[in-house]
């Protein structure tokens, strides 16, 4: 017999590599119907075991007690968290998630039984979330070092706790032993600068490319030579002397006097001799973690740097071609 309901739809992101502090952001997020929270473990098992694909219904072979209180799970949402793919020992250990959570939840119409995916709120709602999670992630990437990032996002329905949608995110590095932690500054800096869509222009398109392509890839030789590649994208014109022009252009760009400026233009003209180094296939006694954190920092503050500026990349150019220092 036909049957015509509703039922709210909640919307929620997991995010990974990140600590409690991204909770201090709210303030902001919420402004654009956004809400970052955590759960932990036993509230998972309550609300989101669907998500881990726990049988809806089972005989509990037992508790696993977490820690000295009397905070437990049963035996089979332990196993099925251990055996997870993306959390396993990770999350028994953490004992939480970080979610973000889209404030206004949607209402799903089912019509005599039938949902009508062309007129259903679920993939707009979904879409407009992934945009915003993207451009949060890149704006956190942006403000200081971490590696911050969102496993996949969903939807789930609010009465039965049934899974709506599920998009997976194919991220190579989900955990990281560094956590992403925001200090009293950067919150200031965040609120500053924090807008709903980054906004890229033409000199930065290419360099942002290869900054994320460089969060996600496994090999650090490659990691290094990618955002060397963002470098270049930014300061280089075809010279022959492109580490004497990244070097310089991007000294004149981070330094705040003679000092930092011949500090900065050394430091980066060896990073570069490292990239040479790599690409020839030599060894380097450098730390190469160290050396790519390094270069990841100047990254960071060129793209930052030009994402304000009006110039073209030849503009920039010959700018910075024509000025001594300071800048």
């Amino acid at each position: 017999m036909p049957h015509s309901y509703s039922y709210n739809v909640e919307t929620y992101a997991i995010f990974t590599n990140v600590d409690e502090g991204v909770l201090k952001l709210n303030s902001v997020l919420r402004q654009f119907g956004y809400e970052f929270l955590i759960m932990d473990i036993v509230e998972l098992e309550k609300k989101f075991s669907k998500l881990f694909l726990l049988p809806e219904i089972f005989e509990s072979r037992g508790i696993v007690l977490l820690d000295d209180s009397e905070s437990s799970i049963s035996n089979e949402f332990y196993e099925v968290i251990l055996h997870h793919p993306m959390f396993g020992v990770k999350l028994l250990t953490g004992k939480r998630l970080i979610f973000l959570k889209k404030i206004e939840d949607f209402k799903q119409i089912v019509i005599d039984n039938v949902i009508d995916l062309d007129k259903s709120l679920m993939f707009a709602v979904s879409n407009e979330f992934r945009i915003f999670i993207d451009s949060l992630v890149q704006q956190f990437r942006l403000l200081k070092e971490g590696r911050p990032d969102y496993l996949f996002h969903f939807q789930i329905a609010q009465d039965t706790r049934n899974i709506v949608s599920r998009h997976s995110r194919s991220v190579v590095k989900s955990y990281n032993r560094f956590q992403y932690s925001l200090e009293e500054a950067d919150i200031d800096r965040f609120q500053g600068t924090f807008s709903l869509q980054l906004h890229v222009n033409s000199l930065t398109e290419l360099a942002l490319y290869n900054f994320n392509l460089s969060y996600d890839i496994l090999e650090i030789k490659a990691e290094f030579i990618t955002l060397m590649t963002a470098l270049e994208s930014l300061f280089n014109q075809g010279s022959d002397q492109i580490t004497h022009i990244v070097s310089r252009h991007l000294s004149l760009l981070v330094s705040g006097n003679k000092a930092e400026f011949n500090f900065n233009y050394r430091k980066i003209k060896d990073l570069y001799k490292l990239r040479s180094a790599i690409v020839h296939g030599n060894m380097s006694n450098k730390d190469l973690v160290v050396a790519t954190a390094e270069l990841r920092a100047y990254t960071r503050k060129a793209i930052n740097y030009c994402l304000r500026s009006p110039l073209s990349k030849a503009e920039l150019f010959n700018y910075l071609n024509e000025t001594g220092f300071p800048v």
